[in-house]
């Protein structure tokens, strides 16, 4: 939770069906002292899992980045589930995105969580979110008993 400190931008990354939604809305559920907004994109994320009263939910599609913006002035914390779906609805690549987002977060003193699922076919998305994320954490496939 130290790391959830003004000014980070950070990655949560893994794929498909690896919980980062999950894990996602367990830090959205410990959070007390912070206004955090959950952006759910995917519009499935709500619907299975449980957030707290005390996590505001945007569903709304994100057709341009004025609504980041505004979200980022109004909230201290801001999670985004998940950036492959940002970046295809604002027809912006995902480095575009991601500088915007640490920007933000800089300028503003504020934390951005954002999540990216990886693809099989994907370049080593890393090198490009060690550019510009505080934190990246990587979620492994959990293994099946």
């Amino acid at each position: 939770m130290e790391t959830l400190k003004n000014k980070n931008l950070i990655i949560v990354n893994g794929k498909a069906g690896s919980g980062k939604s999950a894990f996602l809305v367990d830090i959205s559920n410990s959070i007390k002292d912070n206004k955090v907004c959950f952006v759910d994109l995917e519009g499935a994320t709500i619907s299975r899992l449980k957030l707290n009263n005390n996590v505001d939910v945007y569903t709304k599609p994100i057709n341009d980045f004025s609504i980041i913006d505004k979200l980022v002035n109004d909230y201290d914390i801001i999670i985004i589930d998940y950036l492959q779906l940002l970046s295809r609805s604002l027809n912006k690549e995902s480095t575009t995105l991601l500088s915007r987002l640490k920007e933000l977060a800089v300028n503003l003193n504020k934390t951005i969580i954002i999540s990216s699922c990886e693809s099989s076919h994907s370049i080593n998305s890393n090198d490009i979110f060690k550019e510009y994320a505080d934190l990246i954490i990587t979620m492994e496939k959990p293994l099946l008993h």
